[in-house]
């Protein structure tokens, strides 16, 4: 597998939906927000690059060969770590680190159907506040 398809896949599956959390958030920056936006974007995409060519290197030196049953970075904690307690512990922050990513879409669903729908490309009742402050129409169509 050639190194391009790799870098492409991992960073639309790991950034994209921070990604677009923080651009659809950008209201809630400080001022200049556009300017805070673009750092932030900055410092996720060198921290997204250091992980990858992190653990690339060390999937290279220890020769971790992705398989079904365990991801890279469990086969790799097992290998430089042992299976003692460091090792569920590197296994329950992964866990929680997916868990806020997963938690992400819900947070930020009902607000790209807001930027939608005041565009027009999706029904204007998503572009409406309900009675919590929020888009509760886009929260009804999420579940």
């Amino acid at each position: 597998m050639s190194f391009y398809p790799q870098v492409k896949e991992f960073f639309l599956g790991k950034s994209l939906p921070t990604s677009e959390a923080i651009s659809d958030g950008v209201l809630a920056f400080k001022p200049p927000e556009s300017k805070n936006a673009r750092l932030t974007l900055l410092y996720l995409g060198v921290i997204l690059g250091f992980m990858f060519v992190g653990i690339t290197y060390l999937a290279n030196i220890y020769h971790i060969v992705p398989g079904e049953g365990q991801t890279v970075v469990s086969l790799l904690g097992r290998a430089i770590l042992g299976t003692g307690p460091v090792y569920y512990f590197l296994q329950v922050v992964t866990l929680l680190v997916l868990m806020l990513a997963a938690n992400t879409s819900y947070a930020d669903f009902p607000r790209l159907c807001y930027f939608l729908a005041r565009d027009g490309f999706l029904p204007r009742q998503l572009s409406l506040l309900g009675d919590r402050l929020v888009y509760s129409n886009g929260i009804i169509l999420l579940k």
